[in-house]
């Protein structure tokens, strides 16, 4: 993960030279390819919050039995970049292109082993999260190399620069460019990601920055976004009880107006090019 927050396209070489405990390279190679198919890494990519809107249904604003078509309906709409269909307080959360409404977006970089467990999480430091940073000086070819590297280990420089009619050196300038505003979107799972209950959690607080703090302090990534006074936090737990921290959590006046949910399906459009 820290190689990946440095340079996400590194090469095999240098992330053998510089990051492995192994001596042969192909150890290395091995053991990075069986992180990825066991999903306890996920491919990195990275970040730019600029004109991301979110849609939030809540579950008692919509008939069960029209959800599906509702789903339907979401998934050709062409502004969606991300849908999850819920069950439980929400019925569909909805990431598309529009106004920035997404304030705040972060895959937090968990620690290992972890020094805390989900469910012993407390909250002490008061203070709000920052708006994420806007790409002031973009043009409009940074935008279409931020479309196709994204996930920078998806596409060579020469495959991008073949589409948009360049050379590749101009795509890796412009990348170098454009990743100096990006976030790292870099996740951890020591179990696999298939082996968690996967929730989310709607609340508002005026323990932000305290949320975030203990979350960094647990062995798997957790994902947090803020729109408006809204947390959604994207949890990955060993059990489906641990949740019930976070009533606790409620109980003790931390966060309020928490609501929890399930996800049951995935959207994301294919990857360009």
């Amino acid at each position: 993960m820290t190689a990946f927050e440095i340079d996400p396209r590194i090469k095999f070489k240098m992330l053998h030279r510089k990051h492995s405990t192994y001596q042969a390279l192909k150890s290395t190679i091995d053991l990075y390819r069986k992180a990825f198919d066991c999903q306890i890494l996920i491919a990195p990519s990275i970040l730019i919050n600029a004109h991301i809107d979110v849609e939030l249904i809540k579950g008692e604003e919509t008939n069960p039995s029209d959800l599906f078509v509702l789903w339907d309906e979401t998934i050709k709409r062409p502004e969606v970049m991300y849908a999850v269909l819920l069950k439980g307080a929400h019925s569909i959360l909805i990431f598309k292109r529009g106004a920035t409404l997404l304030t705040y977006a972060e895959a937090i970089k968990p620690s290992f082993p972890g020094s805390k467990k989900m469910e012993d999480i407390q909250p002490a430091e008061i203070g709000k999260l920052p708006h994420d940073h806007y790409p002031h000086g973009w043009n409009e070819f940074d935008w279409k190399v931020y479309d196709y590297l994204k996930y920078p280990r998806e596409f060579s420089y020469r495959q991008v620069g073949e589409k948009l009619g360049v050379n590749w050196m101009t795509v890796k300038a412009h990348f170098k460019k454009i990743l100096e505003d990006c976030k790292p979107w870099n996740s951890f799972f020591p179990r696999g990601m298939p082996n968690y209950y996967h929730t989310y959690m709607t609340f508002e607080t005026d323990y932000e920055i305290g949320i975030r703090k203990e979350l960094q302090k647990i062995d798997r990534t957790s994902f947090i976004y803020k729109f408006g006074k809204t947390l959604l936090l994207y949890a990955l737990l060993e059990n489906q009880e641990i949740y019930k921290r976070f009533y606790d959590l409620e109980k003790e006046g931390i966060i309020h107006d928490l609501r929890v949910s399930v996800p049951v399906q995935w959207f994301k459009p294919d990857i360009i090019l």
